[in-house]
């Protein structure tokens, strides 16, 4: 049976100078940013699903980048890679997909995926 793990995560990525400031602005944006799965999970565990980015602010959120781990990239796709503005209290989907078909081991057995999803306010 395989095994699909996609981790959802929030990394805060900070023009400015200093460990600190970076730390600061990791913990803001976990305050007003939600992930999820559109049946409100926290992890993939399909070969297709729908991601649901949530803006709990009362401020639009700008250039928002996702990506894909190295461990998942060749083996998984997003249908955007970015996002041009999520309003106030509003939210975007993004869809992830499977390219081809699933990999298997050499006995034929489906084989699983470890990786991260990447989203960068």
């Amino acid at each position: 049976m395989s095994r699909i793990g996609l981790k959802l995560v929030l990394t805060a990525v900070a023009v400015v100078a200093g460990v600190e400031a970076i730390q600061a602005f990791a913990a803001e944006s976990n305050s007003f940013i939600d992930l999820y799965t559109i049946e409100g999970k926290d992890t993939i565990d399909s070969y297709s699903d729908i991601i649901v980015i949530r803006n709990n602010s009362n401020s639009t959120l700008d250039s928002i980048r996702l990506m894909l781990s190295p461990e998942i990239a060749s083996s998984f796709y997003l249908d955007k890679f970015s996002i041009k503005s999520i309003g106030p209290n509003g939210n975007a989907t993004v869809s992830i997909q499977m390219f081809g078909n699933p990999n298997r081991d050499v006995y034929g057995e489906l084989t699983g995926y470890d990786g991260k999803v990447v989203v960068m306010p």
